[in-house]
């Protein structure tokens, strides 16, 4: 008996509610029409737009969108300002609402362009200490292109800046233009007084608590009594965030309106807590494996007693998820951090770790290491460093399963001591590390093991990559990888677990993980000395955040440096999609063999996280 009564009771209320809403005394939008845009298309005006329209499940899945007279002015204001930065000075856009029914209307946004306008000339008044070419080649404007009416706040912030950078702190710059109709061209002027020369003065530190003033002071990129240059704030402000302790980090001239000769310099930080605890949970791929995933747990102290200097105790498993499931590491770390050593600019990093069993690369045997790094960066910019490391390492060789197992593996069994001197420089150039549309990333690698330890190889690494946007929706990019490792000890052999590996969704696609090089008799991926690796891959968005690739894979792992033959390059091509996530990259390929120099290999699908490069 109720249920008869319940269903009509909810479609009573429905309909109620849509006559409440119709009643409400709001006005909705029915549609939106563009005229008279003749440079731009309809659509691209609409983007502007923030004022919604009516869709055909507006007041069934969601409410109808009603008009607001300030957001429309403020669409209005928006696509006024889009044509003034396209060189129309003379735009003029307004809004006519239609009635079309008892409470909705349609908008038609009227737009009158006029005559568009290209930069002809600049010419720079009252410079002396710098060339009128230094500074139209700092405002990086197009001539003959067409001239953006909203850029001369930008451009005079520009010049004040370039003075700023040389001493000059109280420049000040008047930016105007005048147009010529019948040429339709732009002539910008731009006024500088350039002031006085000014100092650095004393800084003034607000917002300590924990740190020591010196903490602060040795980070700042200027010194009391130099010549002022406002880069210098910049850099100073970046070194202080990069040091791990401050959460804010404020460095500005305190009053240049007094326009003294010595400018004091406030800095404010907001510090962060020294102790913390944390846990995490990342994803990542490498030339090995498809996907890896690596828990952390990790507490430590990153002010130790207000210096600077960090404590640290970690743990980290890694797992790998694609093909299979399996636990590829685990590792304890306990690290300590100097971020001055030697009383320079030197960041001292000093780490003990601690690796429980886990399996060797090549799967034949178990390694137990336990060791030291000491290392320390040189950053060059925020482009490039240089890192040099030495490490000690003892480790335990057991558990070795196959009888059939190369002689000399089967005589490393026990405990082995490893000493290694590793350099490393890289020099990253991508605009994006997640989808890189220009710029490039090159990274070259050094190691030598010796020094009276077991182990003794020379290991040489370099690797380049190049990204090229070809248009707006496709980017070209490549790179090519090549190592080579060789034992220093006559009569001994370079271990599998410190040899190259090769094949995977990172490397070579088509081959399982670690599945291209030397093998033992059991089919057993061992690990080789020399390594070719060459990528070729096209990335194309299709739409919102998804993109197809199409790629092609060339190298190989051989076993000795005599081996190495052209004629023994891998070559595999296929095809990608790959979702941007706030992650990264999620993609999956599928890769098939081109040239068939493995018999019984088939086609294979990879999935990883971001790209393979």
């Amino acid at each position: 008996m109720g249920n008869k009564f319940l269903i009509p009771a909810i479609a009573l209320l429905f309909l109620l509610s849509l006559s409440l809403k119709a009643y409400a005394g709001l006005v909705y939008v029915r549609k939106i029409k563009v005229t008279g845009a003749k440079k731009f298309s309809n659509s691209r005006i609409k983007k502007l737009i923030l004022t919604d329209e009516s869709k055909w499940y507006s007041g069934i899945f969601k409410d109808k969108p009603y008009l607001k007279e300030s957001l429309l002015k403020a669409d209005l204001e928006r696509i006024a300002n889009f044509y003034r930065s396209q060189g129309f000075p003379y735009i003029n856009v307004k809004a006519e609402l239609e009635q079309v029914g008892k409470n909705e209307v349609t908008i038609i946004i009227a737009i009158s362009e006029g005559k568009r306008y290209n930069l002809d000339s600049v010419s720079i008044l009252g410079n002396h200490i710098l060339s009128s070419d230094v500074i139209t080649k700092e405002l990086k404007l197009k001539f003959g292109a067409p001239f953006n009416f909203n850029i001369l706040p930008e451009l005079e912030r520009r010049v004040k800046f370039l003075y700023a950078c040389r001493g000059h702190p109280y420049a000040k710059v008047h930016g105007a233009y005048s147009l010529n109709d019948s040429t339709q061209g732009v002539s910008l002027t731009l006024t500088v007084e350039e002031g006085k020369k000014a100092y650095f003065g004393s800084s003034i530190l607000h917002g300590l608590e924990i740190s020591r003033p010196s903490i602060i002071n040795r980070e700042l990129a200027f010194q009391k009594g130099e010549i002022y240059a406002e880069n210098k704030l910049i850099i100073s402000r970046l070194n202080l965030l990069g040091t791990q302790l401050f959460e804010l980090v404020d460095i500005r001239p305190d009053s240049l309106e007094l326009e003294r000769d010595s400018v004091p310099i406030k800095v404010t930080v907001v510090e962060r807590s020294p102790n913390y605890v944390g846990a995490n949970l990342t994803f990542s791929t490498n030339p090995n494996y498809d996907i890896t995933m690596d828990i952390t747990g990790e507490l430590g102290n990153r002010n130790l007693f207000g210096t600077g200097r960090a404590i640290n105790i970690k743990g980290i498993s890694q797992f790998e998820l694609f093909t299979k499931f399996r636990n590829l590491k685990n590792r304890f770390i306990v690290g300590y951090y100097e971020p001055f050593a030697l009383g320079l600019k030197l960041p001292l990093r000093a780490e003990l770790y601690f690796d429980p069993g886990n399996r060797s690369e090549s799967e034949q045997y178990r390694i137990q290491r336990f060791g030291g790094t000491i290392s320390s960066v040189y950053q060059i910019d925020t482009l490039k460093y240089h890192r040099i490391a030495f490490s000690y390492e003892r480790v335990d060789i057991y558990g070795i399963t196959d009888s059939r197992l190369a002689e000399n593996i089967k005589l490393s069994q026990g405990i082995r001591i490893k000493r290694a001197l590793v350099y490393l420089f890289s020099r990253d150039r991508r605009d994006n590390l997640f989808l890189p549309t220009g710029g490039s990333n090159f990274r070259a690698q050094i190691e030598y093991a010796g020094f009276g330890g077991d182990d003794n190889y020379l290991l040489l690494r370099a690797e380049w990559a190049r990204y090229i946007s070809m248009s707006k929706n496709l980017i070209y990019a490549n790179r090519i990888a090549v190592a080579g490792i060789g034992n220093l000890k006559r009569g001994e052999d370079v271990l599998p677990h410190n040899r190259l590996f090769l094949g995977g969704g990172g490397s070579i696609r088509g081959f399982a993980e670690k599945g291209l090089g030397p093998k033992d008799s059991t089919g057993a991926p061992i690990g080789g000395k020399a390594l070719f690796l060459m990528n070729y891959e096209l990335r194309i968005h299709l739409f919102w955040k998804a993109w197809a690739t199409g790629f092609i894979d060339i190298g190989n792992l051989w076993g000795k440096f005599e081996s190495v033959t052209p004629s023994q390059l891998r070559l595999t091509g296929g095809w990608g999609l790959a979702l941007i996530t706030p992650v990264g990259p999620l993609r999956f390929d599928y890769a098939y063999h081109i040239r068939k120099l493995d018999p019984g290999v088939k086609p294979r699908w990879h999935l990883g996280i971001f790209y393979a490069f």
